[in-house]
């Protein structure tokens, strides 16, 4: 089974909350990975329920094709074209919150083996994984792709089932600490339970 699917089984198992935008308004629906309680509030780590995707246009006649990332605002312009060609694999690609969201229930096949790509990114380097590659035209292409390693997001969990995003100002020197202790413990619980009896 690949890693991919293997993560989607254990978010099917996690506590799901709406992480809300504050620019937006609107609400994603993350899996909670771990809770830590600090100075009274409650906070966790966050993972999209839905995979995050991004789409890469190309140039398919050209071997060389600097790929292009497209920003969510502009998806409308190609979203006919793109959630055309996806619904033949019971899938399509919304934007909320500001990201690209794959909806839907694309067959195990698209997630078995997919080829990847390095990608370089405000915060390093950044492996891809190709699930649809389209071709609109002789020389306009668009790579469907998610990252290697899903994003994890701060938080903190409110009531009613809701997390707030918490940015750089919001996470202190303690708060960090915790969070990085809070991971590497539950890094060591899972090669615990991998390890063979």
């Amino acid at each position: 089974m690949s890693e991919v699917l293997e993560e989607n089984e254990v978010l099917a198992e996690a506590v799901v909350v709406e992480l809300v935008d504050e620019k937006s308004g609107e609400a994603l629906a993350a899996a909670v990975q771990l809770e830590i309680e600090y100075d009274g509030r409650l906070f966790g780590l966050l993972i999209p329920v839905d995979p995050i995707v991004k789409v890469l246009s190309y140039d398919p006649s050209d071997d060389d094709s600097e790929l292009v990332e497209m920003e969510p605002a502009e998806f409308a312009e190609v979203a006919d074209f793109i959630n055309g060609k996806l619904a033949k694999f019971k899938c399509s690609i919304e934007v909320h919150a500001d990201e690209c969201i794959l909806l839907g229930e694309p067959p195990e096949s698209v997630y078995e083996d997919p080829e990847s790509l390095e990608v370089e990114t405000e915060a390093g380097d950044q492996e891809l994984l190709i699930l649809f590659e389209l071709k609109k035209k002789r020389k306009v292409g668009f790579l469907i792709t998610i990252p290697a390693e899903p994003p994890m997001w701060p938080a903190e969990l409110l009531e009613d089932g809701k997390a707030r995003l918490l940015d750089e100002g919001d996470i202190d020197e303690s708060l960090d600490a915790a969070f990085k202790e809070a991971v590497e413990m539950m890094l060591e619980a899972d090669e615990f339970e991998d390890e063979p009896l």
